[in-house]
């Protein structure tokens, strides 16, 4: 009988992980889960027919996106069949995220992981190159740009991840994947409110204030109006600041019984003596 040497490989690979998960929550049925489910994809990746993979196939190994690879049938299909893949797995974007899964499982982890090693910071415009020759352009900017993003939030360097924040929002939203919602409300108000923490320049601050109020148009809440008032407030517009503050604060005590938010009470007096509202580090 000849051994798949890689087979065993991978199931090795796949155990070793499992190990890590049975030492932190040890519950034996999702241990077993675990491994039924991860030899189920070693099986479905030997699929070279796409009509014999169902929702449930693809949901299970986009869950496991770690075990394939660029040579895999899914992934060329990814790009082949788009539109197929899509239709089976009930949603419109399942090519492109696990694609995007895999390629940044391939060029970038590799090298996050070893400048967490050895104290140095992945070369960005490399891995982009390697992107966009193998791939295309736009598919490079966007996954290196979150790749940076994570390395700072990991490195507390919350100068760089303003930075690199506002490119990543503006070519969402030029790209249209933004929800235009109260999903996409939250995410705008989220991290114009990183923008206004982490933020160390006026042009920085006046985008961030273009995001925020884009989501209170969607969505009015007290937390967007408060991350507007700071964001004025940031830029030296401080009556500005106490009005959006204080109708922050009236909303929220309409929402709440009376209760006005403690949070946005200690922003609003802080602006009133002049001082900081925002942290000196990450």
């Amino acid at each position: 009988m000849k051994i798949n040497l890689k087979y065993i490989l991978l199931v090795g690979i796949c155990l070793s992980a499992l190990a890590k998960t049975y030492a932190q929550t040890n519950p034996q049925d999702k241990v077993m889960q675990a491994i039924k489910d991860s030899l189920r994809v070693l099986e479905l990746k030997k699929i070279d027919n796409l009509g014999g993979l169902s929702k449930d196939n693809l949901i299970l190994m986009g869950m496991h996106s770690s075990m394939l690879g660029s040579s895999d049938k899914l992934f060329q299909w990814c790009f082949s069949e788009p539109g197929k893949l899509d239709s089976i797995a009930h949603y419109p974007d399942y090519s492109q995220i696990v694609s995007n899964l895999i390629i940044n499982h391939e060029e970038i982890e590799p090298a996050v992981s070893y400048c967490k090693r050895s104290g140095g910071e992945p070369h960005w415009r490399h891995i982009q190159h390697s992107i966009t020759k193998k791939y295309d352009k736009d598919r490079a900017l966007t996954l290196v740009l979150n790749a940076r993003l994570k390395w700072y939030k990991y490195k507390k360097d919350g100068r760089r991840y303003a930075k690199y924040l506002i490119p990543q929002i503006e070519l969402m939203i030029a790209q249209h994947t933004m929800p235009n919602d109260w999903r996409g409300a939250a995410a705008l108000n989220d991290n114009a409110w990183d923008v206004f923490r982490f933020g160390t320049n006026r042009r920085q601050f006046r985008k961030a204030l273009t995001w925020v109020e884009k989501a209170i148009k969607i969505d009015p809440q007290p937390s967007k109006l408060d991350t507007k008032a700071n964001l004025l407030y940031r830029l030296g517009r401080k009556a500005e600041a106490l009005k959006f503050e204080e109708q922050a604060l009236m909303l929220s005590a309409k929402e709440n019984n009376g209760i006005q938010d403690s949070g946005i009470q200690d922003s609003y007096h802080k602006m009133l003596r002049n001082e900081v509202t925002w942290p000196d580090r990450m």
